[in-house]
Order: structure tokens, then C-alpha cells, then sequence
């Protein structure tokens, strides 16, 4: 059985974190810290921490594991009034915070650069929280939403294993973190590799600072995680051309990523022996369900892969029947232990049980192939009705892109909108003459009558995105097209 990551001292003396200030320690010295964090708290406390990319952070979110407590985990960075709605509504036993923002990249004197944090505790009634309750997440990541994913150990433990094993990790792996500790998927980076007794190399620097790459090559880095923005930003950085010769992996999750991108990157780095897993995943699941091998990816472009050990996908029809046949799309519904106990949008939430049992609907809609690879096709809440027809949002973007036009689609009902996403080398009447193309195009191919959608154009540095780079729709919308709400 495998140990679980928490138990640190299995690992002794080797490596568990080193930063970016200079600072590491071992797995026996972290537990010590995790340890110290825990004794400051009474038995079974909710915990608000606001976390960096820090020694400080990793210690208490493994304190609060090891000793039964509670983390909400949240960005250091979090905007003040979201904050404070959160702790209105959840009334947390205790705030571990940063009294100090860190200097990230100047300096290298940890006492002087490294984060520093305070804990505070708060005069509230003591929470109830459900036995099984390990850790809360935002169900947005970083931008805070007040909806919070509840999670148990076996959740998290469980979906470790998994990707350790497809990963086929060692420790001798020496990952960074290229996103934040509070988003799953980064989360789900550390876990994963604290199971095996690897190197983490902490930062909260981004992969579009130089001082990222120093220090990834000073600390010969194996691995880097990125989401869709990642690596669209890794392409205008001309990523395949650095010289990197530590990097054995790639993994991207967080939504979908263009294949031609996907089988452009795996192209380049396969002659310097880089895999590259392309993967699927959600809050909800603990970060991940599905997985592409990478000897798969010339084979399955656009695929979400094969669900990971101890999971398993099914598609349903809008009856609730399973699909049975290839090539034929519906619901997506994952089983595993790794999926969430439920939500939480209120205190006494926190009391509730297992209601998802296992079992999760993933508000995505996909098919299968021959195969048994999956396929994502749209999002339920990614559809619009125009003249009583139902419109598919990511449907539209793949027609405008097989004609050679990138864009964003949004709207409500009776209005699509349209961003196209121009090049920042392109002058402003090249940009006014893609948009009058656009329409014609939209008008022929969707069968669109003018008064019935908008385009505008902006920059792909224009759209609003959060810490983790997914686009934020809703504030898009406010952006671009307001006049049409």
C-alpha cells in the first residue's frame, strides 16, 4: 500500500522543497515545520491560509492534514472584497496569512525576500465539520468564488497514486511550480510528488519572466505543468528553442488546448526525449481524470485520453442511459474515488456528508471512439439559442478556426458575440478588414442574420484571465460587449 504523501518521514533526509530565496529543506525538517504549524491550533479547526508558493504555505497545508485540521485554501493574492465575503460566510477558526508581500526574483537573502505570515485566530462559534472533510478549494481557483469544492484524504490520496503512476514518477523528479498552490492542478503537482519523495522547486514567479528559466535551469527541473494560456504563451516565448536539458516532462490540463498546438509541441520535444501528457481534469475530481499516453498523441489529436487508475468515464443520453456506441456525444460522467463529497456554499455545509458517492457529472459533453479515448465537444453551459435553436459556443469558435480566424465566443440568448483575436503585428485597417470578413463568414456558415450577433477584435493580451490563465467570461462580456447585455 502506498504510504500517504503526508507521511513525510518516509523520505528522511532527502530533498522536499527548495525555493527560489535559496531556502530548502528535507522531508524529516518539513514534517517538523508541518508539526510546529499543527500544535499552534486547537483539535479540528477550520483554517483560512492564503497561500504563496512557499515553504511557509506547503508546511501548514501539511500540518492541517496530518493533524485533522481543515484548510481553505485561497491566493495570497486574493482581491480584499472576496475575501472578505469568504470569511463572512464561513467564519474560519483561524487566518494564516502573509504579513509581508515577497520580492520575488530580486533578491536571494531568504530573511529578507521569503514571505512571511501570521496566524490569526478568530472570536466565531466553532465550526462543524464533517468528519471525512480534508480540505476546501474555490471552485474558481484563484479569483476566490465563495462556492467551495469539499474534499476528503481518500480524494486526495487516491488521485496522487494515480497520477504518480501514469506519470511514472520517482525521486528523483524535480517539478516547479508553475501554478499556484490554491488551484488544484497545482495543488495536485505537489501531492503527487511529495507521494514519491521527489524535489520541489517553489516559486510563484511566471513562466513569462526571465528569472523563471534561471532558476529552472539552476535547479535542472524535470517537469512543468502549464494550462492553455501556459503554453500559448510558452509559443510566443519560443519555448522549443531554449535549451533545457533537465526537462524529461511536460503535462497540460485546465481546459482545452488547441491539437495543432498540442501535436506541435510534442513534435519538438520528442527528439530530446520530453514527454508530453496532455490531461483532463476538474476542482471536483481532486484536479485529474484522464490522461493521453504520449505515444497516443500522433494518434488521438483533440483527445482527453483514458480515464487514470481507479477511474472510469460513461456517457449519458438526456434520459440519464448510458451511451453505448462510439461517436455518439452526451453528458460526461466520471466514477472514482477521487471525486469530491460535494459542494459548500454556506457554513453549515462544511457538516455535510459524501453526496456525490463516488460519482460526478462533469457538466462537459464528449464521445468516445473505437478506442474508448474521449472526446470533449462543449460545455452544457457553453450554449446559446438563437431563433430557438440551440447554439453550441465552442462549436462556433472551431467552425471560425477551421477558416482561419481565432476567437472567443460569448452572449446570452438572441445575441452571439464574437472577439476575434488579432495579431499585435496586424494595423488597425488589416484588424477593421478580418471583422468584415468575419461577418460574411458568420453570416454564410452559421446561417446568422446581422442583428443577431457583434464582433469586436482585441489583442490576446486583452482578455481577461485569471491567475491560472482561464479566460473569465463573464468579464469579457462586461468588457467588449456591454451594450449587448
Amino acid at each position: 500500500m502506498e504510504p500517504q504523501f503526508w507521511q513525510l518521514e518516509h523520505f528522511g533526509d532527502n530533498c522536499a522543497l527548495v525555493d527560489e530565496f535559496g531556502r530548502s529543506v528535507t522531508y524529516q525538517q518539513l514534517a517538523q515545520r508541518a508539526d510546529d504549524f499543527a500544535q499552534k491550533l486547537p483539535t479540528r479547526s477550520l483554517v483560512l491560509l492564503q497561500c504563496h508558493n512557499s515553504i511557509e504555505s506547503v508546511a501548514a497545508y501539511l500540518g492541517c492534514l496530518r493533524h485533522g485540521q481543515v484548510p481553505l485554501l485561497l491566493g495570497a493574492n486574493l482581491a480584499s472584497e472576496l475575501l472578505t465575503t469568504i470569511i463572512e460566510r464561513y467564519q474560519p477558526d483561524f487566518i494564516y496569512a502573509p504579513c509581508a508581500q515577497p520580492k520575488a526574483g530580486q533578491a536571494q537573502s531568504a530573511e529578507s525576500q521569503a514571505p512571511s505570515y501570521e496566524l490569526s485566530a478568530r472570536t466565531t462559534a466553532k465550526t462543524q465539520l464533517h468528519p471525512d472533510l480534508a480540505l476546501l478549494l474555490s471552485t474558481s481557483g484563484s479569483t476566490g468564488s465563495p462556492k467551495l469544492v469539499r474534499l476528503s484524504a481518500q480524494n486526495l490520496q487516491s488521485n496522487a497514486q494515480a497520477i504518480a503512476h501514469y506519470l511514472e514518477l520517482t525521486p528523483q523528479e524535480r517539478p516547479i511550480t508553475s501554478l499556484p498552490l490554491n488551484y488544484s492542478y497545482g495543488l495536485s503537482v505537489m501531492n503527487s510528488h511529495l507521494l514519491v519523495g521527489a524535489t520541489i522547486v517553489l516559486t510563484d514567479l511566471s513562466v513569462a519572466q526571465a528569472q523563471f528559466w534561471d532558476l529552472f535551469n539552476e535547479q535542472a527541473v524535470t517537469s512543468l505543468a502549464g494550462v492553455p494560456y501556459t503554453y500559448q504563451m510558452l509559443k510566443r516565448l519560443r519555448f522549443t528553442k531554449m535549451k533545457l536539458p533537465s526537462l524529461k516532462t511536460l503535462t497540460q490540463a485546465g481546459g482545452h488546448l488547441a491539437p495543432e498546438l498540442v501535436q506541435e509541441i510534442a513534435t519538438a520535444v520528442a527528439p530530446h526525449g520530453v514527454k508530453f501528457y496532455v490531461m483532463y481534469g476538474q476542482t471536483e475530481a481532486t484536479a485529474r481524470m484522464s490522461y493521453v499516453p504520449p505515444s497516443q498523441l500522433p494518434n488521438k489529436p483533440g483527445s482527453i485520453g483514458i480515464a487514470i487508475e481507479g477511474g472510469k468515464f460513461t456517457i449519458e443520453d438526456e434520459q440519464g442511459q448510458e451511451i453505448t456506441t462510439a461517436h455518439t456525444s452526451g453528458a460526461l460522467v466520471y466514477y472514482g474515488p477521487n471525486v469530491n463529497l460535494g459542494y459548500a456554499t454556506t457554513k453549515a455545509d462544511l457538516a455535510l456528508g459524501d453526496v456525490n458517492q463516488g460519482r460526478l457529472v462533469t457538466g462537459d459533453l464528449a464521445y468516445f471512439d473505437e478506442d474508448h479515448y474521449f472526446y470533449l465537444t462543449g460545455r452544457r453551459s457553453r450554449f446559446i439559442k438563437l431563433t430557438g435553436l440551440r447554439y453550441s459556443l465552442n462549436e462556433c469558435e472551431k467552425i471560425l478556426e477551421q477558416h482561419g480566424f481565432t476567437t472567443i465566443c460569448t452572449g446570452q440568448d438572441e445575441h452571439l458575440c464574437i472577439l476575434l483575436i488579432a495579431d499585435q503585428d496586424v494595423s488597425k485597417q488589416d484588424q477593421e478588414e478580418q471583422v468584415t470578413r468575419l461577418k460574411e463568414l458568420v453570416a454564410t456558415t452559421l446561417h446568422l442574420h446581422h442583428k443577431l450577433f457583434v464582433i469586436k477584435s482585441a489583442a490576446l493580451s486583452e482578455i481577461p484571465r485569471n491567475e491560472v490563465g482561464k479566460i473569465q467570461y463573464h468579464e469579457l462580456q462586461q468588457k467588449f460587449f456591454a451594450e449587448a447585455n
